[in-house]
């Protein structure tokens, strides 16, 4: 049997058992008002996939730098797991029509919807997740996730001796090999950096329920998951092109592009009303009464 239709076939599996999963365990009511909140994100995500994109290369793109991630982050942490499941499909298709319209020649994989709706999922999980987690490990993680990525770039630019790009063998040289690593490494000290500024001083404001430090552990995981790793086999398994590139190409655009994410999802939840944030306003208010009443039952 075709590699394409194995593969369909399990992603399909894969996508059901991740519905049937998230709808038990998910009871949060949705309302009509977040679905019309979650409709509008959904179809700014799909068109700034396809307008607000960077292709390199530009006929046959090895990987694409594109901003339409912020929003299908930006709206896992707003909205439940379930919604957001949902979502990440929504945008997958309208992703496909928008092509269509625009005359790309676009296959239909169900691979892509499965990373779309990761991509809007598993930040509704990783946001739940991170505010039990305290600052060290945060930190922890954030830094084994850098050095992880780094490690992955530094093994593919010292074992391959050229990159084919746009059908073109370029050359892989000492000095641009050691360029690349030692720009992967500042960007990654100055992440670090950032982090560490940026939390004491946001870290504690009235309108906001999630840290510098949060986001950037969010989008590291997405980056490594839904992009780096998923990515990467997808197009391997339509176009050919070697996992081992596509996967080392994309760790040097996941760290580019990781301190603008985090910066515009940080902005746009700064001034999102907190009725908008009232779900995970709620899980902190009710986790309080919980430790005030236990407090109460141990003074009696």
């Amino acid at each position: 049997m075709d590699l394409i239709i194995v593969s369909q076939i399990i992603v399909f599996v894969v996508m059901i058992i991740l519905f049937m999963i998230t709808l038990k365990f998910d009871k949060t009511p949705i309302s009509v008002k977040e679905m019309a909140i979650v409709a509008i994100l959904c179809v700014l995500t799909a068109v700034l996939s396809k307008v607000l994109v960077i292709k390199i290369p530009p006929t046959v793109p090895i990987f694409v730098i594109g901003f339409s991630a912020s929003i299908s982050i930006t709206l896992g942490i707003l909205f439940s797991p379930k919604l957001a499941l949902i979502a990440g499909v929504v945008i997958d298709i309208i992703g496909l029509l928008l092509a269509m319209i625009v005359g790309e020649s676009s296959q239909p994989f169900l691979g892509f919807t499965l990373t779309a709706m990761l991509s809007c999922y598993l930040p509704s999980l990783l946001i739940r997740v991170t505010k039990k987690q305290g600052t060290i490990v945060l930190r922890g993680l954030i830094i084994t996730a850098l050095i992880a990525a780094i490690s992955l770039a530094y093994f593919y630019l010292f074992n391959v001796s050229s990159i084919s790009i746009d059908q073109q063998q370029n050359d892989l040289t000492d000095s641009l090999r050691y360029t690349i690593l030692a720009s992967l490494v500042f960007i990654s000290i100055l992440i670090i950096v950032i982090n560490e500024i940026t939390h004491k001083r946001f870290s504690t404001q009235s309108n906001m329920y999630v840290t510098p430090m949060q986001l950037t552990f969010i989008i590291l995981i997405v980056e490594i998951v839904c992009h780096i790793i998923l990515t990467s086999l997808w197009v391997n398994i339509m176009y050919g092109v070697p996992f081992v590139i596509g996967a080392a190409t994309r760790i040097i655009k996941a760290l580019l592009i990781l301190p603008v994410n985090v910066a515009i999802i940080y902005l746009v939840l700064r001034y999102i009303p907190n009725e908008y944030k009232r779900h995970l306003i709620k899980e902190d208010t009710e986790e309080l009464l919980l430790e005030q009443q236990d407090q109460q039952e141990k003074s009696y």
